[in-house]
Parts: C-alpha cells; structure tokens; sequence
C-alpha cells in the first residue's frame, strides 16, 4: 500500500510523467543512439540498446505515486464478458473470426494456445478488437476491448502482478515464445470497463494517445527500466501473438488469469498528464504522384515531409534525422535530392530511402519508426499491394480436447 499523495509529489508526478512520455516514446532509443555516434555500426548500436535498456527512466518515486492514485481510481466494473478477433497467422490480413466470451473463457483459450508449438512469428495471430470486415488493419478496427502491454526483456511481472491484486483488478498474463530466464518477455492483458472506440483517424489518434499515457504509468508501477512495456504495440490492429512454444522440447509457457474488476480506461487518462496531440503539417508542394504510390511516398506526404519529384518515381523528402545533419534543414526549407525515396520494384511496393548525409541507406522499419505513427498508419490504410488468394481463409483452427493447465480460480503465487 503507497502512502497518500501530497499536492508537491502530484506535481512532481506530473512533471516527471510528461519527462517519461518523451524519454520512452518510441525515438528514444533512435535518439539515444544517433547521439552517441552508434547509428551506422550494429556491434555499436545493439551495445547501446542494451545500455539504453538498463536506465531507469521510470523509476522516479513521484511518478509512481501518481501512477498507482490514477489507477486505484479507475478500477470499473467487474470483469464478465470481452471480444476478440483471431487470424490463422501473421500472413492472413483478412478473414479475421470475431469472438465474445465470458473472461474465464477467455483464459481458457489462452491455455488452448500455450498448448501449440510454432516457429518465430508463426502460429495464430489476435487482437483484442471489434473489427467491422475481418481485415487486420486500422480503417477496419472499431473498438478495443483490453489494453495489451508488452514486456521484452524488461523487469519481473511479480511487482505488477501485486500492484493489481492488491486493488482487485483483473488481468491476464502470459511469457511470451521467445521468453528464457536470462531475458524475460511477457505480456499483459487487461479487460477495459467501456469499449474505447478506434474507428476514423481521430479514433486512432485518441487510441495511441491514451495507450502511451497507459504504457508509461503501467511501466513505473511495474518498476520497468528502458523503454519499460514496448511503444510500438499502440497501434489498434497490432498483432499479437499467444503464448506458443518455440520447439516441442521448450517448456510450456507460464499463463495466469485474474478474475475481479476492468480497468476504466477513461478514468485513467482523466486522471494522468497527456502528451501534445500529433499535428499533420502542410505539404510543402503540390507533387505528382506515381499510378501506384509506394508505401514511404504515402508516409512521408502524410507527415508533410515529401518534396518535389525528381523523376523516374525518385522524390526529395526531409529527412526523419535531419537534426542530425551538419546543416539541417530550416523548418520552412524546401528538401532537396541530398535525401531521397526510390521506387521498388518488390511485389510489397514499399520503396527505399537514401540519405547522402551520415544516415545513408535505412532499413524500411527503421524508416517508419522514425516518422510520425499517424503518417505511418495513414500510409499503411491507403497502401495497395497485391493480394494472395492462398491467405484468405475464414477461420483459426482450435486445438481439441487439450487438457488444462491452470484452475483459473486458484489465487495467483504472489
């Protein structure tokens, strides 16, 4: 049980909140690395990752105190029923099965899961969504029903799991495949009180909002160092996967299930600090665009950072590092071909980026990461590339008769 929060610690809180929103966003770790000269040599930037991983930029007592006022006052309604939607695989973007049950059944199916041996990034794929066609992306998602964090490598879940006993919460947790007592990963699902609504840009803009404001409070309470649960799950159609093993021979995957009250997610935010509203800037000129525009032309004019075309599908951008540059770019300074995106000619029709300055040629990933996430999910709704009749199933096998591996009534070790 935490003390009683004062007038100064909530202010302290606040500053410190909005410090962790920023120290943890998900550039920090770009940002961390660019600075220390690490950008183009990997033995040197998987160095700082994991140094960057050890600092403890959620560890600040005020913090922590305004994290566990805000959450012992948005304890909802207990948990009875949630929805969610599955898919066959990573692979299989549409013919998503919509499925309510009661929570315990929810549990259940997690168990069903953790039954199943599948490679890395293999096995069935769900997210906790109303989706409006069966097809895994954003345009397509209308409700969250749970919030999904996402531990890699980060802290010990016995802290949170106290934490949401203590104030009756329900919640689910499982280790991830790829989880090893050297480097643990785990996930953590909570029942929302209300659906929060997703649909239209401002529904995804208001989602991953209210998802990092969530991510950084569940973060200090779980005592996470680094990035503490991972900034790249907030978008609404995020895939995740279940608690599968990676080989036969690997134990099974630890699952728990706590019955009692849904977080009231709303209540949550009322009551912590938010980060500025992401702005869209005006695109600089009026450009030509390709008969199929590649997924980096539709990003970067999202986020007002394409330039002229200079022929052949080639267009300037501003560069994601331009702060990194000698001499930057001015805020109004048109970009020129010293950084540009080429045309691809791969069936995905995503492009490639090159930058002449040190940043040179990135990684489409890397690339994205670095743009804003509304361009981002903006490009990705609008991207066409060509469908696989072979993954348009319509269902996810379910494992039959698999005995069970928890009671979900018995009370979690503590």
């Amino acid at each position: 049980m935490m003390p009683p929060v004062s007038h100064t610690s909530v202010a302290a809180g606040q500053d410190t909140f909005l410090y962790a929103l920023y120290a943890t966003d998900r550039q920090a770790l770009n940002r961390y690395v660019a600075e220390r000269g690490g950008a183009q040599d990997a033995e040197h930037k998987e160095a700082l990752k994991s140094e960057f991983n050890r600092i403890h930029h959620l560890a600040d007592e005020p913090l922590r105190r305004l994290a566990h006022g805000a959450l012992a006052a948005s304890v909802g309604l207990r948990a009875s029923h949630t929805t969610w939607t599955e898919w066959p695989s990573i692979e299989h973007t549409h013919g998503g099965m919509r499925r309510r049950a009661r929570w315990e059944d929810y549990g259940r199916r997690h168990m069903e899961w953790a039954q199943l041996v599948a490679a890395k990034g293999e096995g069935p794929v769900y997210n906790p969504t109303s989706n409006a066609t069966g097809y895994r992306n954003n345009a397509s998602t209308l409700e969250m029903h749970a919030l999904h964090l996402d531990a890699d490598g980060v802290g010990d879940w016995l802290v949170i799991f106290a934490i949401l006993m203590e104030l009756g919460l329900a919640f689910l947790a499982h280790r991830s495949g790829g989880h090893t007592p050297a480097l643990p990963k785990w996930r953590l699902v909570l029942p929302l009180t209300r659906p929060f609504r997703t649909d239209g840009e401002t529904g995804v803009l208001a989602w991953r909002t209210a998802y990092t404001v969530a991510r950084v409070a569940f973060g200090a309470l779980a005592q996470l160092t680094g990035p503490g649960f991972d900034p790249a799950t907030d978008g609404p159609h995020h895939p995740w996967f279940p608690a599968s093993r990676r080989r036969p021979e690997d134990p099974l995957r630890e699952a728990f299930q706590n019955h009692g009250a849904t977080l009231d997610l709303h209540a949550l935010l009322a009551h912590l600090p938010r980060p500025p509203a992401p702005q869209v800037r005006a695109q600089p000129h009026q450009t030509r665009r390709t008969s199929s525009p590649s997924l980096l032309q539709l990003a970067f004019e999202a986020a007002g950072m394409l330039g002229r075309h200079l022929g052949g599908g080639k267009f300037a951008v501003v560069c994601p590092w331009n702060y990194l540059h000698t001499a930057p770019l001015k805020p109004h300074e048109d970009p020129t071909s010293s950084t540009v995106i080429f045309p691809t000619n791969s069936e995905m029709a995503t492009g490639h980026f090159y930058c002449s300055h040190s940043c040179g040629s990135r990684p489409l990933p890397e690339v994205l990461d670095a743009l804003p996430a509304h361009a981002v999910e903006h490009a990705r709704a609008c991207h066409i590339i060509p469908q696989r009749a072979d993954f348009l199933p319509d269902r996810t096998p379910s494992p039959a008769r698999l005995p069970r591996l928890f009671s979900f009534d018995d009370q979690l070790p503590r």
